[in-house]
């Protein structure tokens, strides 16, 4: 776990004047005006929503501010990782001891002795935020239930009686600050005490620093930038990767909670065009491949914890076999790996086209198609590469068996848990055997796919789609691409899919629709509803 650091302030927007926010509670009163100021839980999501997503990939003592614009008020706010210490000395709190100490709602500082409050987080921010589990060295006055007296807090100085003459009779009235509008116990008139005077009773307060203790893998997983790729594998394990707001990305396991088994942010792997956002694969052993158009090798890395297992190819050891621009690629049920790539080559004719190659893990070239038993003669594969050489390379929409050359790029690859090929540009799909032979070429029905084409075990292919009036849908393709059927409609057509942006297939037939900023729908084999993310949940309210 991580601690939190918070400094928070807003006005008041009653008299303007600054009110800290110096604690997680429902309402804080103005000392120069009076005024309670309420916060609920949609106003906290505004003050600690950027710091529960930044920090936890922040290095220890580094932090960030902002100016949050909201509906009910507009907050500036400090936050950032530090282990949480007491006011007084800086000193690091011993989270153990204080944890131990929350029954009494405060932990006194072994140096100085001065108190500093301790709880644990109330349930109904609990609920909200998942991951914050206790607070520390909040104002003891802000707290619904402060654990100590007012004399016993040191925060907190008790105020004396001062004398203010009547305006009307001039009879010495005694105040405690109480009030604003008191009662002459001379001549009966309302009194209103001046702004100087009850900023003497009520000095103004400062912003103080106050500390989350977080467990940033006890929360579903939330992102709020674009979603570039994701795999899962055989025992329902989401592996993503995602934009992140310093310029890097993030590689991300989740279990069946969808709660992170770990994180990695540091990665050296970074993009630097638009084409370059980094995609996955996943090999039998169901470690992943990260790969991207702007890199010239890729990453194996280590499924049970994020690591690098190492680079494909070692271009210390192997330079020969730096290649760029990678397009798409798929690692294949023998653990080759298919992929369509940019050589970097003209045609006869002084066009470039793309390459769809086939290597090992040590990027050592294999035969793009096995070999395979043919009843037809020799002379007939003869004739076939006869005429692909003299007929040049095809576009998308021309392709014959056994393929190995396109003038298109943007072709995605995925590889069905049947073994068979799906290659998708725009609302096109192909789909090819495992000896490189068409089954069917088609054009869906749809405006546009999103994402990569999936397919099961049983030789169907699955699409999300957008439709013209807004809609995504999943379509189902038999296996002989014969027919295309909406086999989850969109919540406006009365189904389950919201404004996520591609899906994802595992072995054991669920289904994932994923997007931007944090959605999740889970879908189970016969198509109910078994999870769907907070962010996916308001596009059905909106």
């Amino acid at each position: 776990m991580i601690g939190i650091l918070i400094e928070a302030k807003t006005k008041c927007p009653s008299c303007s004047s600054i009110i800290p926010i110096n604690a997680l509670v429902s309402k804080i009163t103005c000392s120069a005006c009076g005024k309670i100021c309420n916060f609920n839980l949609d106003d906290w999501e505004s003050i600690l929503g950027n710091a529960l997503e930044e920090v936890p990939y922040m290095e220890e003592l580094e932090g960030s501010s902002s100016t949050i614009f909201s509906g009910n008020y507009n907050y500036e706010i400090v936050y950032g990782r530090q282990h949480p210490s007491f006011r007084d000395d800086k000193q690091k709190i011993d989270i153990d001891q204080a944890v131990k100490q929350i029954y009494q709602g405060w932990i006194a500082n072994p140096l100085t002795g001065k108190k500093f409050s301790v709880r644990a987080v109330p349930q109904k921010y609990q609920l909200k935020f998942p991951g914050i589990k206790y607070l520390f060295c909040e104002q003891f006055e802000l707290l619904p239930t402060s654990p100590l007296t007012e004399d016993q807090i040191e925060t907190k100085s008790k105020i004396e009686p001062v004398y203010f003459n009547c305006p009307k009779c001039g009879g010495g009235l005694e105040i405690d600050g109480s009030q604003r509008l008191v009662n002459c116990r001379f001549c009966h008139a309302s009194a209103y005490i001046p702004d100087d005077l009850w900023l003497i009773l009520h000095p103004v307060k400062t912003v103080s620093r106050w500390y989350i203790w977080f467990d940033q893998y006890d929360r579903v997983f939330r992102w709020e930038q674009d979603l570039w790729d994701g795999v899962v594998d055989s025992q329902n394990n989401l592996y993503l990767v995602c934009e992140s707001s310093n310029g890097n990305f993030k590689l991300v396991c989740l279990n069946q909670e969808y709660k992170p088994t770990w994180i990695k942010n540091k990665l050296d792997f970074k993009t630097h065009t638009t084409r370059g956002d980094i995609k996955l694969s996943l090999t039998t052993d169901e470690n992943l491949i990260l790969h991207s158009y702007d890199q010239d090798h890729l990453l194996l890395i280590d499924r049970n914890d994020g690591s690098v297992i190492c680079s494909i190819p070692d271009l210390e050891q192997h330079p020969e076999l730096k290649f760029k621009y990678w397009e798409s690629v798929a690692c294949d049920i023998d653990d080759s790996l298919l992929v369509y790539l940019n050589p970097e080559k003209k045609d006869a004719e002084g066009y470039s086209y793309y390459e769809l190659l086939r290597f090992d893990l040590d990027l050592n070239p294999l035969p793009t198609w096995p070999d395979q038993k043919s009843e037809k003669p020799k002379w007939y594969s003869w004739i076939t590469d006869l005429f692909k050489r003299t007929c040049g390379i095809p576009y998308f929409s021309g392709v014959k068996n056994r393929f190995e050359k396109l003038k298109d790029f943007e072709i995605k690859i995925n590889i069905g848990s049947d073994g068979n090929y799906y290659f998708s540009y725009y609302n096109y799909l192909l789909k090819y055997n495992r000896y490189g032979e068409k089954i069917y070429y088609m054009e869906i029905p749809c405006n546009y796919l999103r994402g990569k084409v999936v397919g099961d075990s049983n030789g169907y292919a699955y699409a999300l789609t957008g439709q013209s009036d807004d809609r995504n849908t999943l379509i189902r393709i038999s296996p002989d691409g014969q027919q295309a059927e909406t086999y989850v409609d969109s919540i406006k057509g009365g189904g389950l899919i919201g404004k996520e942006e591609f899906v994802l297939l595992s072995p054991s037939g669920y289904i994932f629709l994923l997007g931007y900023g944090g959605r999740i729908r889970v879908l189970s084999p016969d198509k109910k509803l078994i999870f769907i993310s907070e962010r996916s949940k308001k596009d059905e309210q909106s």
